[in-house]
């Protein structure tokens, strides 16, 4: 479990190409290209146990760069999505 740590929008932005529902964050340790479509939870404050969905990686760094400060990682928040996911899945979550 690793945790993230987000980037302020308007650095981010400088850095990076990203949609109104992306935003940049930095992690222990190098992401990599392979960690595409990874979860990032958090925790379930409200109801039983357990952690919620809250995004995905959509784009990472190569794995061989261990400089965390080459670029960020991009996560897309689930929210702005839900309607599209269930209709997909023909199963709401």
């Amino acid at each position: 479990r690793l945790q993230i740590a987000p980037i302020e929008p308007e650095t981010c932005s400088k850095l990076v190409t990203k949609s109104k529902s992306d935003f940049c964050a930095e992690q222990e340790g190098p992401g990599c290209e392979g960690d595409i479509g990874g979860p990032v939870f958090t925790p379930n404050l409200s109801g039983p146990a357990g952690s919620n969905l809250y995004a995905i990686t959509v784009r990472g760094r190569e794995c061989t760069s261990l400089n965390t400060t080459a670029m960020p990682i991009i996560y897309t928040k689930i929210f702005p999505h839900i309607a599209w996911i269930n209709k997909e899945l023909k199963t709401p979550i």
